[in-house]
């Protein structure tokens, strides 16, 4: 199936056993098929957030969340995209508005994998990592694929993203797994520099794990109602 794809966040990297390879997950809207993930997206240069693509997706068949999607051709490292054009986030809210949901109970309630929770008190930092592994102690004794692929996941990461924020439901502590955030860190050390982009944002999208679909994540932060509409050509994303 050929889709329209707003690509909205990518989370951190992880290593799939199964194909001795990493990929990352992505989260987007599809004017076909609304708010979605799609997964593996292998780690390439060119398949950002706030751009517009053409993708071939497929229903995962290993995934019962309604909201999941496999790329066509990314197991076989040939996955089948293309850039379209660049978009705005202020141009997202008239696309995913009916998205919001009050709380996370709400979102269990109703079996939904991926939601948009609207924000008023919020704090993003970081926190010590319980994932960590020391990479050049691997090096010592394993091979040095571990070591390499390592550096883009959260094993090698000390520190861990988090947010705090209220819902209807009260506070909440949870991982936040933008890969942006996570890069930062990477390049220029864990400080709050790296949460710079998070400031007065409206709502947070997040998304629940596959094996314990009770267990939700923070994937992006987003502003959503601080638009300048000046013409109707403005908020159009998908042409």
């Amino acid at each position: 199936m050929e889709i329209e794809y707003c690509l909205i966040t990518k989370t951190i990297p992880e290593w799939n056993n199964k194909r001795k390879s990493l990929y990352t997950c992505s989260i987007g809207y599809s004017p076909q098929l609304g708010l979605i993930r799609v997964y593996p997206i292998p780690i390439v240069k060119d398949f950002n957030s706030g751009f517009v693509y053409k993708l071939d997706v497929e229903k995962r068949k290993t995934d019962s969340r309604f909201r999941s999607y496999e790329l066509i051709g990314a197991y076989e490292n040939k996955p089948r995209y293309m850039k379209i054009r660049p978009y705005n986030y202020s141009m997202l809210w008239r696309y995913i508005k009916d998205e919001q949901s009050k709380s996370i109970s709400e979102l269990n309630k109703r079996k939904d994998s991926i939601g948009l929770i609207p924000l008023k008190d919020y704090r993003l930092y970081w926190d010590n990592s319980s994932r960590y592994v020391n990479t050049d102690q691997l090096g010592l004794f394993e091979d040095a694929e571990i070591k390499d692929f390592t550096k883009y996941t959260k094993d090698s990461r000390t520190k861990e993203a988090r947010i705090l924020f209220k819902d209807a439901d009260g506070k909440h502590d949870l991982q936040y797994n933008e890969w942006g955030i996570y890069e930062f860190g990477r390049k220029f050390g864990n400080n709050p520099d790296a949460f710079r982009y998070t400031k007065n944002a409206t709502h947070v999208l997040v998304g629940n794990m596959l094996q314990f679909q009770s267990t939700w994540m923070a994937l992006k932060t987003l502003n959503l109602h601080n638009q300048v509409v000046k013409t109707p050509s403005q908020i159009e994303i998908f042409q």
